[in-house]
């Protein structure tokens, strides 16, 4: 026996409110100048392979190398920081 077909609102997709992105986009086609966004860090060395960075309020983000490559191992390496981040 056929089902019907039936209609249901997503209103949201992975934990993102879609009405609110909805409603980002049109506030950006009608002011596109609001798109413009600004990406800064304040990164500082801290020995061997090591840094520490922070970014707004956020408690600093530690980068460090691996033991057998010498360093200190107290933080994932920058490459792998960006491999979590995808």
């Amino acid at each position: 026996m056929p089902q019907a077909a039936t209609a249901s609102a997503t209103t949201a997709l992975n934990d993102v409110d879609l009405a609110a992105v909805g409603g980002l986009i049109e506030k950006v086609k009608a002011e596109p100048g609001i798109a413009a966004t600004t990406w800064a860090a304040a990164v500082a060395w801290t020995g061997g392979f090591g840094s520490e960075a922070k970014v707004r309020a956020f408690a600093p983000a530690r980068a460090d190398g691996p033991a057998h490559l010498g360093d200190t191992d107290t933080g994932p390496n920058p490459v792998e920081q960006v491999l979590g981040a995808l």
